[in-house]
C-alpha cells in the first residue's frame, strides 16, 4: 500500500477540521454573548447562557452579562464592547451608532467607538518634575 500524499491527501482533511471548528466556535461565541441580548425572554429551545436578572439566581449568565447588561446602568462611559450596542432603557448614556442623532452618547464615544482623539490628548505634557516659582 503506498504511503498518502500529504499535500493532496491530509491537508484537505487538516483544513475541514480548522474550518469546521472556527465555525463552531464563532457560533458558540456568538450565541454565548449579551451583545443586543440584554433582557431579552427566556428561549427555553436555546443551550445559549442567559442575559435577564434571573440569570445571576440560576448562575446561567453569559460571560459578558455584567459588561454588557449591568455596566451601562452605572458607568458613564464606553468600552469596546458597548460599540454598536442596541439601547438599553436604563443606561445612564449610550455607545449605540444613533447616540450622536439623539444627543446622548456617553463621553469617551468619539475616542472608543469612533477611534478619534481630541488635541489636548496629542498635546506634549509639561514637565512637572521640578518645582518652578514664577518670577517676582
Amino acid at each position: 500500500m503506498p504511503l498518502p500524499d500529504i499535500k493532496h491527501d491530509i491537508l484537505p482533511i487538516e483544513n475541514d477540521i480548522v474550518r469546521t471548528i472556527f465555525c463552531i466556535r464563532t457560533l458558540f461565541y456568538v450565541s454565548a454573548s449579551c451583545r443586543n441580548r440584554c433582557y431579552e425572554p427566556l428561549d427555553v429551545d436555546s443551550a445559549s447562557c442567559r442575559c435577564d436578572s434571573q440569570c445571576v439566581e440560576t448562575h446561567s449568565c453569559c460571560f459578558d452579562y455584567q459588561d454588557i447588561c449591568l455596566l451601562p446602568t452605572q458607568s458613564w462611559e464606553c468600552t469596546a464592547l458597548r460599540c454598536g450596542e442596541r439601547r438599553l432603557s436604563g443606561s445612564r448614556c449610550h455607545c449605540s451608532e444613533d447616540c450622536m442623532n439623539a444627543g446622548d452618547c456617553c463621553s469617551n464615544y468619539n475616542s472608543i467607538c469612533e477611534g478619534e482623539f481630541s488635541q489636548w490628548v496629542q498635546d506634549e505634557c509639561v514637565d512637572m518634575s521640578t518645582a518652578k516659582c514664577p518670577a517676582r
